[in-house]
């Protein structure tokens, strides 16, 4: 997860701008309806995202 986030910012020179969750930075948020990390890799392909913000504003919300 880190190095899509944190990581990818640092490397881009934007982590002032992107890649974490602080006051300030452009939101880009999926929320997803499962905890991916404690996930066996087999069951990802069934997570459902019920909400996508792109730079803080929502671009997708489930039904």
């Amino acid at each position: 997860m880190r190095a899509h986030t944190v990581d990818a910012a640092h490397t881009l020179r934007m982590e002032d701008r992107v890649g974490s969750l602080t006051p300030g930075k452009l939101a880009d948020v999926t929320v997803l309806d499962a905890d991916v990390e404690s996930l066996p890799a087999e069951a990802l392909a069934g997570v459902d995202a019920w909400l996508t913000m792109l730079g803080g504003r929502i671009a997708y919300r489930s039904a």
